[in-house]
């Protein structure tokens, strides 16, 4: 089992740094994941099962997009050894916002003013490995699957040149991505304190897809992309919560946008 989940981990990172190369991204009008790192806590020991929930607001940014919104998520996470744990990752979210884009339409690339509603669901399995434990500072390592799935509506204002004028739109948004997630975790102890500072990589692909009221239906196919983030989190143990901030940028490479997402959340520890 031991080397079973070293071998996943091993994988799953050189497949995330190398997607990316592989793959020619295309310009998505609705694509904006949010997911909040995959830990349940900074350490773990034999035969204890934790489970975190979280509540986090969020905003994304980026390109003419400007959204925010909130959600719960949690981790539940069952160890086998001292080494060796599973947890299933789970998350629902909600976001709002407008982004002035170049979307398609009918089949038509135009400028177009968005407002934008989504909700979105998150499920992920991942294997982790506790590289280093000793008094006061721990190492793990964790990898595997990743889906999300988004449902919402948006409402545009087409024309072209800007300032925007002419034809106005609805439709509803089908987003399916998944992927791959990899990363680690560095915790520390600190007086009454624990402190955990962690790194992540996702990538994921999938299908986007818009029903126009007027325009019909829209599906663009989302090229692998990946996702870095980066946060930290402090926990009180005698009280079993936590606060944290991370932040995750998806670059822009060809005609695929960027944006960043600055997600702030507190946590319970069961």
């Amino acid at each position: 089992m031991r080397w079973t989940i070293l071998t996943v981990v091993i994988v799953t990172v050189f497949l995330l740094l190398t997607e990316e190369v592989q793959a020619q991204q295309v310009e998505v009008p609705v694509a904006y994941g949010i997911s909040s790192a995959p830990f349940a806590s900074s350490s773990y020991s034999r035969g204890v099962t934790q489970l975190k929930l979280q509540g986090e607001y969020f905003t994304v940014s980026g390109n003419n997009a400007d959204l925010a919104g909130g959600g719960i998520d949690g981790v539940v996470r069952s160890s086998l050894t001292d080494l060796e744990a599973v947890s299933v990752q789970f998350g629902l979210f909600g976001m709002r916002g407008s982004s002035d884009d170049i979307v398609l339409a009918g089949g038509t690339s135009v400028a177009s003013h968005s407002d934008i509603s989504l909700g979105e669901l998150l499920v992920g399995v991942n294997g982790e490995l506790q590289v280093f434990h000793r008094k006061g500072m721990s190492v793990i390592l964790l990898a595997g699957p990743l889906a999300e799935m988004f449902y919402g509506t948006i409402d545009a204002t087409f024309g072209s040149p800007v300032p925007l004028s002419g034809l106005s739109d609805s439709g509803d948004v089908m987003n399916v991505l998944y992927g791959l997630q990899g990363g680690g975790q560095l915790g520390l102890e600190i007086a009454a304190f624990r402190v955990s500072m962690f790194a992540l990589l996702q990538n994921l692909q999938g299908t986007s897809r818009i029903m126009w009221s007027e325009a019909g239906k829209e599906t663009a196919e989302v090229h692998p992309a990946t996702a870095t983030t980066a946060g930290i989190e402090l926990a009180y143990p005698a009280w079993d919560i936590s606060l944290g901030a991370q932040m995750q940028t998806r670059p822009g490479r060809d005609n695929m946008r960027g944006y960043r997402t600055t997600l702030y959340h507190l946590s319970w520890l069961f």
